[in-house]
């Protein structure tokens, strides 16, 4: 062979491999106007550009769709006209599908569809092969993006077991400590009510049993006269008072049981195990204080982290959802819904921030007899995560004067 006819040889495979690739890019031009139109045929709010009555009313659409019929059937390579034709038709199908296109349409079809199980369904008793489907058409029009969304469905699977795993330790937590400050609340109510049932007994004692009650504890003073056999002497008054402090003692000792029983109990081992408490003995007051430390920090700072990542999920599967309806999921998702997450997770720690965790269980007032606890402001942080930080930067301009993007100027620095 001469290197002459060698050269032509070489020349031709050439454009023999190159007219091949070409073929292949229209195919997948080709196939993604399918999906366009497959989209816009099931979509009822655009039928007024398609079709109305099941007839098609637009005749510049009936045409396009006749092209693609005769396209479908058509066997060879593209001419100039058919490469012509496919990118004004993709340029007209996109504008009616707007905000979809045909790469979303596509990645919502991988994404939403079992490509195995669809045949199956379509196919029926009597499957005994594979079937071209709308997700093998997605494929072969972007073949690029289907370990993409694969992947993608596979972290959202996972995620949906996670935020159902964490609401409902969330949920178990929070009926923990709600209860729990439910107790210490009762605890502090009786408590102050004791000590006012000893200052009003004792009171009336002191002016009865004047130089006796100026050496005698109040306590003690208040136990010798309401306690047989010192209060079958009393008069009336001081007996009826007597039975109001031993009706609010008892409840007292029993306010106080209840912080000891709580303690003990299994619902509160879970805190137990992350946080350590003196033993103290039985039925301390001393254990109500501790107790509610514990719960303080869990209702300032682990609830409000955790309902943020709730918030955060509850979120990115809402935008996921209502992409899917639309047609406009897109490969880029897949990263922003992984970006988004570590950001309702800092919310929730930066709400634990703004609350003072001296009270068993914090609350913000909204006006109209509504509150909100650290924990429901926690989960509206994480499900709105970029106005929350967008709301800080604004904080930020205003306190500092100078926007989030810039720095101040250091010492020695030139503008």
């Amino acid at each position: 062979m001469t290197p002459r006819k060698a050269e032509m040889n070489d020349v031709q495979e050439r454009h023999e491999v190159a007219t091949k690739e070409l073929n292949e890019f229209f195919d997948c031009e080709f196939k993604e106007i399918l999906l366009l139109v497959d989209y816009l045929s099931v979509r009822l709010e655009r039928g007024d550009v398609i079709c109305q009555g099941g007839e098609i009313v637009n005749d510049k659409v009936r045409e396009t769709i006749d092209r693609i019929s005769r396209l479908a059937n058509q066997s060879g390579s593209y001419d100039v006209e058919d490469v012509s034709f496919l990118f004004k038709a993709k340029c007209s199908l996109n504008h009616l599908a707007y905000p979809a296109n045909g790469l979303t349409i596509a990645y919502t079809c991988m994404y939403v569809e079992d490509e195995k199980n669809l045949m199956e369904k379509d196919a029926g008793p009597n499957f005994s092969g594979a079937r071209y489907s709308r997700i093998g058409v997605a494929k072969d029009a972007f073949p690029k993006i289907v370990e993409n969304a694969r992947h993608f469905r596979r972290v959202t699977d996972k995620m949906s077991l996670w935020v159902v795993i964490i609401t409902v330790i969330s949920a178990i937590i929070l009926s923990i400590v709600s209860y729990g400050a439910q107790v210490i609340a009762r605890f502090e109510q009786d408590r102050v009510a004791h000590m006012k049932s000893i200052d009003d007994v004792y009171s009336i004692l002191a002016k009865q049993f004047a130089p006796i009650a100026a050496a005698t504890p109040p306590s003690i003073l208040v136990k010798e006269h309401c306690e047989p056999p010192g209060i079958s002497k009393e008069t009336y008054q001081i007996i009826e008072m007597c039975n109001e402090y031993s009706y609010i003692a008892r409840r007292y000792e029993a306010a106080i049981n209840s912080v000891s029983v709580f303690k003990e109990s299994w619902a509160f081992w879970p805190i137990r195990f992350i946080f350590e408490i003196p033993n103290l003995g039985p039925n301390e007051q001393a254990d109500a204080r501790s107790v509610a430390i514990v719960l303080s920090t869990f209702t300032s700072y682990i609830l409000p982290i955790l309902f943020a990542v709730i918030g955060s999920f509850a979120a990115s599967v809402r935008g996921i959802y209502e992409k899917i309806q639309d047609g406009v999921l897109a490969p880029r998702d897949r990263i922003l819904t992984l970006v988004r997450l570590p950001l309702g997770l800092i919310a929730g720690v930066t709400v634990g921030l703004f609350f003072d965790p001296s009270t068993v269980v914090t609350h913000v007032s909204l006006g109209l007899g509504l509150s909100l606890s650290a924990s429901a402001i926690a989960f509206a942080a994480g499900y709105g995560a970029e106005t929350f930080f967008s709301k800080i930067d604004l904080l930020i301009n205003h306190v500092f004067g100078f926007k989030r993007s810039e720095r101040p100027v250091l010492a020695g620095e030139h503008h």
